[in-house]
């Protein structure tokens, strides 16, 4: 055990962080009292910094340069249902009732991974000055529970969640929660994919032949929150379109594109908020080519009973930049 400081009953990351440099010698309280004020963590001049002994740092991830990384990183990348998930959410159910800054993280990432991605992604990437669809108009000042869809039926998994109701946050601080969140979360230690199918339209051989002509240096840009899996047979199985739960697209791909990320990149695993097991981890950034390999693939259609060819490229990509708003 080792002091900390305290603020209600769960620490935020950032007084354990200031915490560990009072320890360490490398700043006073009197300098951890303004760098957190500055950051609007601490109310006011009033407020006191306590230090208590009563907390296992161990619980707490770092990452490279020792600094605490956020508490939703540690979830496991399991579905709601498995016992991973179930003791994650156990260990952290204190954290969801009492810390209102974890509980918006929570309820965004559950939406996020339940359905309510493309006005997540938007939001996130409105938060870092980018706008990817300008024609697409909504009052980000409106309650979370306003994007969830009438039609879905939505997973609470913490006591006390409420998906549907929640009123957490708005829909732009959920958004920036999040991609605050992955950005301060612990970097990954394996590669995680994402696949995405390019079929017979208008635009597709336009689409594919820049897919397709990709080369080591080019520079992608994921500026909202993206989904991604720490399964690479997922992400082919959504880049061919036969994904359980995915909408499927007409007949065998132009083009089936697996993206790879290495290592090391800053991601948040939604698994255990989502009832769907797809792994899922959540990124965004900007990104740079260091691979790419083309070659014909074939895919057994379970539900055809035989096997389809299709043009395939594999993109490897290094998170060179993640976005904090």
């Amino acid at each position: 055990m080792v002091p900390v400081l305290v603020r209600g009953v769960v620490p935020d990351e950032r007084y354990l962080d200031a915490a560990h440099r009072i320890r360490s010698g490398q700043i006073t309280r009197e300098q951890a009292r303004a760098e957190l004020l500055a950051l609007e963590i601490l109310a006011d001049d009033s407020e006191d910094l306590e230090l208590s002994d009563d907390f296992d740092e161990s619980k707490h991830p770092r990452d490279e340069k020792g600094r605490f990384t956020h508490a939703m990183s540690s979830m496991p990348v399991a579905k709601a249902t498995s016992k991973e998930a179930k003791k994650w959410r156990k260990e952290h159910q204190e954290r969801y009732t009492n810390d209102k800054d974890f509980r918006l993280v929570a309820d965004a990432a559950a939406l996020y991974a339940q359905g309510s991605y493309s006005e997540l992604g938007l939001e996130s990437a409105r938060a870092v000055g980018f706008d990817p669809n300008p024609s697409a108009k909504r009052d980000h000042t409106l309650p979370l529970n306003a994007i969830a869809s009438p039609l879905a039926t939505y997973k609470n998994y913490f006591d006390g969640q409420d998906l549907e109701n929640t009123t957490s946050g708005s829909v732009r601080e959920g958004a920036i929660a999040l991609s605050r969140a992955v950005a301060d979360s612990a970097p990954l230690d394996a590669p995680i994919y994402r696949g995405i199918n390019i079929f017979p339209h208008p635009n597709a051989p336009k689409t594919a032949e820049y897919f397709s002509s990709l080369k080591s240096g080019d520079e992608i840009n994921l500026p909202g929150v993206t989904s991604f899996t720490t399964d690479h047979e997922i992400a082919d199985q959504f880049a061919l379109g036969v994904a359980k739960g995915q909408g499927k697209g007409g007949g065998t791909p132009v083009l089936a594109v697996t993206f790879e990320i290495e290592k090391g990149a800053r991601g948040l695993p939604v698994a255990a908020l989502s009832p769907w097991d797809q792994k899922e981890i959540i990124t965004q950034g900007r990104f740079k080519v260091v691979g790419i390999t083309k070659n014909k693939r074939e895919m057994f259609i379970k539900s055809k009973g035989y096997y389809v060819e299709y043009d395939a490229a594999h993109v490897v990509l290094r998170q060179d930049e993640v976005y904090k708003p």
